[in-house]
């Protein structure tokens, strides 16, 4: 601002511009006058009739990027847009025919020019001074970008102040829930700027939430898509997190905000968000009093942070949704309520009851008979409320009754009342108030006793049910490791009989058909396992960067001789660059293994099978098409069933347990991928295509593809053999043994632990189900008695999770499942660890 200092220093500038001029000698005044000068804070120019620039300070110089020597005799217009260097050239010439002191922040916005280019909004005074050349105009400029910046914020936090006004006020007019929801969307959208705002419901099953009310989405999305309510969604995500601090309120808790969906880690998917392109979003749970409405979320295909005041806009707008959906659910539960009690009452099949304050004044037989009264002992006052209801009651009730004061109505709840012979019935219970004062209601009660023998019937059925399915997990668990005993003595004995001495041509076909059959037996008990596991979410992906391109390559090699065994051609179409999704190498591996597994089975001799691998939108697709005996089309929707077999009656000897399809899908499903059938008919061939998400980037190859240095030829190790199955155990022996390492071979775990004190092993192959001394006592013997000297590899039929965790806390260093690939236990005793 130009104040009475500013007059005094233009004064003292116009006496040392002229003295500059003229070459006199600058008096002591002058100089303290030009030192001031420079010293102001405001960018200051000095500028002549012409509209050139005269002398400028060095804040001029620091905000506008120039050094002085460019600025001097250059025109005033090269420090302003481009776009309004002509106005101000005209406004210069007015001014310079009547100078006089002006504040130009009371124009129109100004901007100024930075040497860079850059433009910042700035506050202009002018005063004209006089000089002997003549007048010279003194422009001191501000930059008032944090005063904008300021500014902005208070013109947007009261926009979005009306905002909630706005929708506060809709939320308490009497308009329906839909359009309300409706409303919001838009209006949250437009107000934060975003192109995608939704509602989710969350389902009566709580673990599905649909799309309610959005803006933005593909058309057809709203009213029919759904996300799921676990950690394979943002909404999901948000109901486990963003909850109130005090759940029996309709306060909102913290949203969730995603700043990069692409790189979110806390949770999965869902493919809503990446099929919209989304980057950024924020989500909050929308509150309710008997358990969360649902999730308002906003998002954007732009990266964007989140502030805190956004954050606090989205709070306000779920609290205000919170309390408009509690309104209309609470109106809509009266008002079925109340049809419900008349129908019932006409139907004079519920009790009715009305009183006053704790006494009953009025009721029906069917509540009378409902607790053994007469119609003269209600009459005689002798039912009053605390006396029928149970101690254990009394707070609920009296927090019914604060909810019918409050509300005029309670939604349905259970409670027990006690009958005249001091037995209890169990009821449901629902009421409305008549009048406040004095506080009078009437009450509408079911007789639940039937329904509640039911309920303890289902009870005891599901833990029934509960515990067959316990035994039966155990069943399969004995049954797999029942059956990988005997598998593998016959593993390593095919392995022993390939490499210990040459065969003759006509016995190599029949061991090779022995170690296919083997094979495929221990998948098929894998397979079992496996989809029971899946079935009741007890597999865990272990995820990470997987190239699908060598994934299949690799498959592929593995199945040519069962396919070179059939006489099959197989084509394998690759792209010629990597592919990366986001999975477990494992699992994806068995879920093409199970494809090409059925490709080869269902196919005749001599057919040919094509294996193709493409990248599509944000998706890799792999390809596995037959030319077997194909599906009937009323068979493909059935086809991932489990148990489906496809028409048996076509050719039964192929087998199969009609899991293994069922398998592929709930692995891809829980990579976020899907997979498809399909075949024109019987005798045309199937194709089976998977799809799963492509991972956007990957900054480094997995480590697996890293270059590995040359392997170091393995010493020779004393390896101790303990299993109670003589075969197995003189398999294994002889099978290490043929390696090259010295060998000792033991039938039960007293045996083992003594002759570790003096055969000292560098590895022992350890079975876990030995007679009287199990395996993991022999473990935790050997680890107290030796220490970590030795290495413990647990050799087992049992392979599940718990399994794994139970061997190592017992200090196993590997958890072998029999029949174990004799190349894998090379590897291992190769290069242990």
């Amino acid at each position: 601002m130009i104040t009475h200092t500013n007059s005094c220093s233009f004064e003292m500038l116009r006496h040392t511009a002229r003295s500059k001029e003229t070459g006199e000698a600058l008096s002591e005044d002058q100089t303290l006058c030009q030192a001031l000068f420079e010293a102001l804070p405001d960018a200051i120019a000095v500028v002549d009739s012409e509209g050139r620039i005269r002398q400028i300070n060095a804040e001029l110089e620091r905000l506008f990027g120039y050094d002085r020597k460019d600025l001097l005799d250059r025109p005033i217009e090269c420090l302003i847009p481009e776009r309004f260097r002509e106005s101000h050239t005209a406004h210069r010439e007015r001014y310079r025919s009547a100078p006089y002191r002006l504040k130009m922040s009371h124009r129109p916005e100004l901007y100024g020019q930075r040497r860079d280019g850059t433009e910042f909004p700035v506050d202009v005074h002018l005063a004209p001074i006089r000089t002997a050349d003549g007048i010279r105009i003194i422009s001191v400029i501000r930059d008032i970008t944090s005063h904008k910046t300021a500014e902005a914020e208070i013109q947007e936090h009261a926009h979005r102040k009306a905002v909630i006004a706005d929708l506060s006020q809709s939320a308490l007019a009497g308009s329906g829930l839909d359009r309300l929801m409706e409303y919001v969307v838009e209006q949250v959208a437009r107000c934060l700027d975003l192109e995608y705002a939704k509602i989710l419901e969350l389902l009566p099953d709580g673990r599905t939430l649909l799309l309610k009310a959005g803006v933005g989405w593909k058309e057809g999305l709203v009213g029919k898509a759904t996300v799921s309510a676990g950690l394979e969604s943002q909404a999901g995500y948000t109901l486990l997190i963003s909850k109130p601090a005090d759940e029996s309120t309709l306060i909102a808790g913290k949203p969730v905000i995603v700043e990069d969906l692409s790189r979110e880690t806390r949770f999965s998917g869902p493919p809503l968000l990446f099929e919209h392109g989304v980057v950024s979003g924020m989500s909050i749970t929308i509150p309710g009093y008997a358990r969360p409405y649902g999730v308002l979320g906003v998002h954007t295909r732009k990266h964007r942070v989140f502030s805190e005041d956004d954050a606090q806009f989205l709070r306000a707008v779920a609290h205000i949704l919170a309390l408009a959906i509690e309104r209309r659910q609470t109106e809509e539960a009266l008002r079925e309520s109340e049809m419900r009690a008349r129908r019932l009452v006409e139907a004079n099949i519920i009790g009715v009851i009305e009183g006053v304050e704790d006494q009953i004044c009025n009721a029906n037989q069917i509540f009378l008979d409902m607790l053994g009264y007469t119609g003269e002992e209600l009459l005689g006052g002798r039912l009053r409320w605390p006396e029928i209801t149970p101690p254990e009651y009394h707070a609920l009730d009296d927090a019914a009754r604060s909810q019918l004061l409050d509300h005029g109505a309670i939604p349905p709840f259970e409670k027990e009342f006690i009958r005249k012979n001091g037995t209890r019935v169990p009821i449901l219970l629902c009421a409305t108030i008549l009048e406040r004062s004095p506080f009078t209601w009437i009450a509408f009660i079911v007789d639940l006793s039937e329904y509640k023998r039911l309920e303890d019937s289902l009870t005891r059925r599901a833990a029934e049910l509960a515990e067959a399915d316990r035994r039966k997990d155990e069943f399969l668990a004995m049954l797999a490791h029942e059956l990988r005993n005997p598998l593998a003595p016959i593993r390593n004995a095919v392995h022993i009989l390939h490499r210990q001495a040459p065969l003759l041509p006509e016995s190599q076909r029949p061991l090779e058909m022995i170690e296919r059959q083997t094979q495929h037996l221990a998948r098929l008990v894998d397979d079992l396992l496996d989809v029971s596991r899946v079935t009741r979410g007890k597999i865990n992906l272990q995820k990470m960067p997987v190239d699908l391109v060598a994934l299949t390559a690799r498959v592929v090699e593995n199945h040519r001789p069962s396919a070179s065994a059939h006489q099959h051609t197989v084509s394998l179409t690759l792209p010629p660059r990597p592919l990366y999704v986001e999975g477990d190498d494992v699992r994806l591996t068995q879920v093409l293994d199970n494809l090409l597994s059925n490709a080869n089975k269902y196919t005749p001799d001599g057919g040919h099978i094509w294996i193709t691998v493409r990248e599509g939108q944000g998706e890799a697709i792999v390809s596995v098409r037959d030319s077997g005996i194909g599906i009937a089309e009323d068979e493909l929707p059935g086809v991932f069933e489990l148990f489906a077999q496809v028409d048996p009656g076509i050719d039964r000897a192929r087998g199969g347990l009609g899991i293994g399809l069922s398998l592929v899908k709930r692995l891809v499903e829980m990579h976020g991928g899907r997979v498809r059938a399909h075949s024109d008919g019987h005798g045309t061939g199937s194709e089976f295509i998977v799809y799963l998400p492509l991972l956007s980037q990957i900054a480094h190859p997995p480590d697996d593809e890293q270059a590995q240095p040359m392997p170091v030829p393995p010493a020779v190790l004393r390896i101790m053999v303990v299993d109670d199955n003589y075969d197995a155990a003189e398999s294994m022996g002889l099978l290490v043994k043929l390696w090259g390492h010295e060998t000792r071979i033991v039938h039960d775990g007293r045996s083992a632990v003594d002759l570790c004190r003096t055969f000292k092993p560098n590895v022992v192959l350890l079975d876990l189900g030995l007679p009287g001394m199990s395996g993991y006592e022999v473990a935790r013997c050997l680890r107290e008695e030796h220490g970590d000297s030795m290495l413990l590899y647990a050799l087992t039929g049992y392979g599940q999770t718990e399994d794994k965790e139970r061997s190592k806390a017992a200090g196993f260093d590997h958890h072998l499942v029999k029949p174990i690939d004799p190349d894998t236990l090379k590897a291992l005793l190769n290069s242990p660890k």
